[in-house]
């Protein structure tokens, strides 16, 4: 019978060459385990793996856990006219892209300009193309990244709408969300309730979040961020967790 090896994550990650040891035990101590028979991942938790801000700009290796690169979705929530929050998404192709760290494209669900939710996508007989080729594109992505404006304390009815027509789509699917607001907060509050409804259709969503306050000082209409080498950190850190937690899943579905 094969032995099993049951490791600290941050301990087994670095035997297997995909990311350094933190230096201070207390980064990681009492989080959840991954456990190994041989080099073949039965039980994993990646995503919740606890490491500090920044660390995934100074030296993650992702290349042990991914083995090639990899597509990801990034949905433009916000349909409003004069809407800010599609800078942001614009930045994370610019971002994933620019670094070769994946092949991004965005859903622009104002190009999309779906009806109000009737039924789910699987149970329509007469379906719209262009819900058919949304469903094909989330469907063929190994993760997503959300990225959704705060309106008065919540997520925008276009993004619920979304999220409701598929079901087997996001089973299992690492999904990321980045909140945006004009204010300090940085849409924050959307958070909870866009996680559960996440959680009850079986996504796998990432603990890093990647809030954006005052959007329209931190991004111009172009994408381009005020301040690059502070947004590129923040950057590494949530999409490098996406990237953990696609290669968790891979693992997993060997």
């Amino acid at each position: 019978m094969t032995p099993v090896q049951i490791l600290p994550i941050p301990e087994a990650l670095q035997r297997y060459s995909i990311l350094p040891l933190p230096a201070n035990r207390a980064d990681y101590d009492g989080c959840p385990v991954l456990i190994l028979s041989l080099f073949t991942v039965h039980y994993t938790n990646i995503c919740h793996y606890r490491h500090q801000p920044g660390r995934l700009g100074s030296g993650y290796k992702l290349s042990g856990i991914l083995a090639d690169m990899k597509k990801i979705a990034i949905i433009s929530s916000s349909i409003r006219r004069g809407r800010k929050s599609h800078r942001v998404a614009l930045w994370f192709r610019q971002y994933l892209e620019g670094n070769n760290l994946a092949e991004a494209e965005i859903l622009d669900l104002a190009e999309y300009n779906f009806p109000l939710f009737e039924e789910r996508l699987k149970l329509q007989e007469d379906p719209l193309p262009q819900a058919v080729e949304f469903a094909g594109r989330i469907r063929s992505a190994d993760g997503v990244i959300i990225v959704t404006p705060e309106y008065n304390g919540g997520y925008p009815a276009s993004l619920k709408n979304a999220v409701d027509l598929l079901t087997d789509e996001w089973r299992r699917k690492p999904v990321a969300i980045s909140t945006v607001s004009d204010g300090p907060f940085g849409g924050t509050q959307v958070i909870t309730s866009l996680q559960f409804s996440l959680w009850k259709i079986g996504a796998w969503t990432v603990p890093a979040m990647f809030p954006v306050l005052r959007v329209d000082e931190a991004f111009d209409e172009e994408g381009l961020p005020a301040d690059p080498d502070a947004m590129s950190k923040r950057a590494a850190r949530f999409t490098g967790e996406l990237l953990i937690c696609i290669g968790a899943r891979e693992a997993i579905d060997k």
